[in-house]
């Protein structure tokens, strides 16, 4: 998506929640001069590309001038905030005439009815330990692009995706280390007894192992 809207020389950008920054990174590499953000920096202060500029900042209460940036991209952060509706709007607010805000966002509905008892239990578990302890709004994606109108937004649309999970791969050894994180946390509240995160495990590393993970909503407009 980003390569379809030509990201490249010149363009400011800003990456929001950038993690370990690797768009934030490929960004830089097609010429353009990347602020990323993250409340927790430690990953990005490792990186040595020199159009990228890391600063710790909170998009709820920290702010960037007007007019500042050409893009402003950010994947897997609004779900987890208390007011998505004024986060877009502060987005907004940074974006200069003519640029565009992209936002990817997930939604768990597609795991509710997942036929793997194991994966389908802790899963669920872990969406209800999220919004218990977070905040997080689960299957707030399924709004966009909804969201985005009334901003100063322009041409808005969206593109929608189910990502599979296979025994064993990538999507699979993710959602693993996520559960591992936060599976003395769900057993403690009682949301799921300890041993079923073996046998979710052992259902997830199943060479035969096939079922959905997450709905993935990507939305987008352009500053009028």
């Amino acid at each position: 998506m980003l390569s379809q809207l030509g990201v490249g020389h010149r363009w400011r950008c800003l990456e929001v929640g950038a993690g370990a920054g690797s768009i934030a990174v490929w960004m830089a590499r097609q010429g353009a001069s990347v602020t990323a953000t993250d409340l927790d920096t430690t990953y990005l202060d490792r990186l040595d590309e020199p159009s990228i500029t890391v600063r710790q900042h909170d998009l709820c209460t920290d702010d960037f001038p007007s007019e500042s940036f050409d893009l402003i991209h950010t994947r897997y952060v609004l779900t987890h905030l208390p007011d998505q509706d004024e986060a877009i709007s502060r987005l907004a607010g940074w974006l200069a005439p003519g640029g565009i805000l992209l936002v990817e966002e997930p939604a768990f509905f597609p795991i509710l009815n997942a036929p793997h008892h194991a994966y389908r239990t802790v899963q669920c578990a872990l969406r209800d330990y999220l919004e218990d302890t977070v905040g997080t709004r689960t299957e707030w994606a399924r709004s966009l692009p909804t969201p985005l109108f009334g901003k100063g937004l322009t041409g808005i649309d969206m593109r929608a995706r189910f990502q599979q999970i296979r025994g064993d791969d990538a999507e699979s050894q993710w959602w693993r280390l996520s559960l591992e994180q936060s599976r003395p946390g769900i057993v403690s509240a009682g949301l799921a007894p300890d041993s079923l995160f073996e046998r979710a495990y052992a259902e997830m590393s199943d060479p035969t192992f096939r079922d959905l993970s997450l709905a993935v909503f990507t939305a987008w407009g352009r500053k009028e």
